[in-house]
C-alpha cells in the first residue's frame, strides 16, 4: 500500500470519527476527497497533498505535506476559525492509525482563513507535515 494512501485514509478516519468536527460540519457526509457539485456548507475537502522521499542510509522514509480546507458561508469568520481548532483536534498524532505504515510525527505546519470572493465562502487551510515508515 502506497504510504500516501495509507495517510489519507487514516487521515479521512480520524476525521470522521471526530464528533465535534462532525457536529460543526452537521454530518460526516461533509468531508470529501474533491469539492462536490451541490455543495452543502460548511464541508471539509481533502486538499493538495505532497510526498517526498526521506530516507536514510538504513531506513525507508516518506514526508508528507497535506491540506485540509473547511469551507463556510457564514457572515464572518467564526465558523472557519472553530473549523480550523476542530480539525486540529481531530488530527492529533494519536487518533492516526495507519495500516502499513509508522506515524512517526504529525504537525501542524500552518493554518490560514481568507473569504474567496468567487465562491463567496470563507475557505480555512491547516497544512500538515507527516513522516512516516513502512513497518517492519
Amino acid at each position: 500500500m502506497s504510504p500516501a494512501f495509507d495517510l489519507q485514509g487514516a487521515v479521512h478516519a480520524a476525521l470522521i470519527a471526530s464528533t465535534p468536527l462532525v457536529a460543526l460540519l452537521g454530518g460526516s457526509d461533509r468531508i470529501h476527497d474533491r469539492a462536490p457539485e451541490r455543495r452543502q456548507f460548511p464541508y471539509l475537502l481533502h486538499g493538495r497533498t505532497a510526498i517526498a522521499a526521506w530516507n536514510t542510509a538504513s531506513e525507508a522514509g516518506h514526508e508528507h505535506f497535506l491540506v485540509i480546507e473547511g469551507w463556510s458561508r457564514e457572515r464572518g469568520r467564526a465558523e472557519s476559525l472553530q473549523i480550523i481548532e476542530a480539525v486540529e483536534a481531530a488530527l492529533a498524532p494519536s487518533a492516526i492509525a495507519l495500516n502499513a505504515h509508522r506515524l512517526v510525527n504529525l504537525a501542524l505546519d500552518y493554518t490560514e482563513c481568507r473569504f474567496e470572493q468567487a465562491d463567496r465562502a470563507f475557505k480555512a487551510s491547516l497544512r500538515f507535515r507527516a513522516v512516516t515508515e513502512p513497518l517492519g
